[in-house]
């Protein structure tokens, strides 16, 4: 199936707004990254032919499908891309079981069309996270970093405790993350921070990263799928 820029735009807009209005639904970015593979092999589910032959006289060859997780990256033998989407051109490249290009007995990896990479409030050195993930997306046709992070303190904002977690979030997530600015321009960057509960009525339950313009806006959670795809 060929891959339509716009239609997958609309299916991360609708993702996040499922996941940032029911924010338990994930223990981790393990199951993020089960739940966007689900939304996106439901919109490839078309079984797509490589150049790997079934036999050694068989003109019948394997198929795959587009979407895949955990795929390996390119001269980068040790990382992996949590999800990625291929176009039907590179897949009828592949000849090894490893769905990989082998030529002069040299074997590498595809470079996928669509690369993902996912981040939630678990998420350990977050600025080396979020630098490494820019790194292996920037030289896609398309990438999108999809970070949820929930905010779980119980401390009322206005307690010492409370000050102590808005400073610190302040400071290693959203000046961090304003710390990118520019984006490579063609990453979609969807950076949230979503309130679980909190002591005090405050303004701005689900916070998220505006690319564009390098802030951060409060973001009403009816809204979510609308203001990302007037955003983008």
């Amino acid at each position: 199936m060929k891959i339509n820029y716009k239609e997958i735009n609309q299916l991360f807009f609708q993702f996040c707004h499922e996941v940032i209005n029911e924010p338990l639904c994930f223990f981790s970015e393990a199951d993020l990254q089960a739940m966007l593979y689900r939304k996106l092999h439901s919109e490839f589910s078309e079984p797509i032919t490589t150049n790997y032959s079934k036999g050694p006289n068989s003109k019948s060859k394997y198929t795959t499908y587009q979407v895949h997780r955990e795929y390996g990256v390119r001269d980068r033998p040790k990382e992996r891309m949590d999800l990625v989407i291929f176009s039907e051109e590179d897949i009828s490249k592949i000849n090894t079981p490893n769905l990989t290009i082998k030529q002069n007995n040299q074997e590498e990896y595809l470079v996928p069309e669509v690369g993902i990479e996912l981040g939630t409030h678990k998420t350990t050195n977050y600025k080396e996270h979020l630098d490494g993930d820019i790194d292996k997306l920037k030289e896609l046709n398309r990438g999108y970093l999809v970070y949820i992070m929930r905010e779980e303190s119980l401390s009322s904002v206005y307690s010492e405790t409370g000050q102590k977690t808005k400073k610190r979030i302040e400071k290693d997530i959203m000046e961090e993350t304003e710390s990118f600015y520019p984006f490579p321009s063609n990453i979609i960057s969807l950076i949230f921070l979503v309130k679980i509960q909190k002591q005090d009525k405050i303004w701005g339950k689900c916070r998220f990263y505006n690319p564009l313009l390098n802030e951060w806006k409060p973001i009403n959670l009816k809204n979510i799928y609308d203001d990302l795809n007037n955003t983008f």
